[in-house]
């Protein structure tokens, strides 16, 4: 084979090698914005379930204060029925104003069908915006591996927030064990109307970022959450410091590995 041909070959052989690196190049660029993609949409879902969370429980709040309220209105309009009732026995035994106070009891009975059909109404509304909630958290659980684990009592406080302690708790972060979980319990202090962090599995303060940057402390982190009571993004915030920590474990596992 002469000079002129191997050099035919070698051009041919440099052309495939150029070739086949910028096809490489390619794919593993679509394969990163796929994964990043992914990591933004799950870091989306976190916080909107978080969000459906805090408004689950300011539902249930406000929903045991519509009780308390319907129950009231339950004793009143017993009370009014055994107004009726004895309007009628007068109206039985006072012939000469029978016919007043059969018009006060009819007007008496009408005023019952309108509260009780209010109160019916109210109680209906209340059944079904808290059943579209929880077939929303269900899902949020299902998906992405969230859920809320309520620790004692926990009910909304008159702001809207979360009152008491929630654990919260993610898997489907580990892509080496979908399962496992990360977790850390918030707690509402009512005297201070402040929110605490406590119970936080893997410790977040020992967690360092992957581009080398400086991460907020936990303490600052509920510092900022305290500011805004923006609880989605703090649940948000709190899946990327976990995540965090699964890619600090891998990189560590390979580099034991070489």
């Amino acid at each position: 084979m002469d000079s002129a041909e191997l050099a035919r070959l070698e051009g041919n052989l440099n052309r495939s090698r150029l070739q086949f690196d910028s096809w490489t190049k390619e794919r593993v660029n679509q394969v990163e914005k796929v994964e990043r993609e992914c990591r933004e949409s799950s870091l989306r879902a976190a916080q909107e379930a978080a969000a459906l969370a805090q408004r689950q429980a300011s539902y249930e709040a406000a929903a045991a204060r519509l009780q308390e309220r319907l129950e009231a209105e339950r004793e009143e309009l017993e009370a009014l029925e055994r107004g009726v009732a004895q309007l009628e026995a007068r109206a039985a035994a006072l012939p000469v104003k029978q016919q007043e106070l059969e018009q006060e009891i009819a007007e008496r009975k009408r005023d019952l069908e309108r509260r009780r059909a209010l109160l019916n109404a109210c109680e209906e509304a209340r059944r079904t915006r808290l059943m579209h909630l929880q077939k929303a958290l269900v899902w949020y659980r299902d998906r992405l591996g969230l859920r809320f684990q309520r620790v004692g009592d926990v009910s909304g406080t008159d702001a809207g927030r979360v009152d008491g302690k929630v654990r919260v708790v993610f898997r489907h972060i580990d892509a080496r064990d979908p399962n496992r979980e990360f977790a850390f319990t918030v707690y509402v202090d009512q005297e201070t109307d402040t929110f605490r962090v406590e119970d936080c599995n893997p410790n977040v303060d020992a967690i360092p970022m992957p581009d080398g940057t400086v991460p907020l402390r936990l303490a600052q982190m509920v510092d900022a959450l305290n500011r805004t009571n923006d609880f989605g993004a703090f649940v948000a915030q709190m899946r990327r410091r976990f995540k965090a920590f699964t890619q600090a474990e891998e990189a560590d596992q390979s580099q034991r590995a070489v």
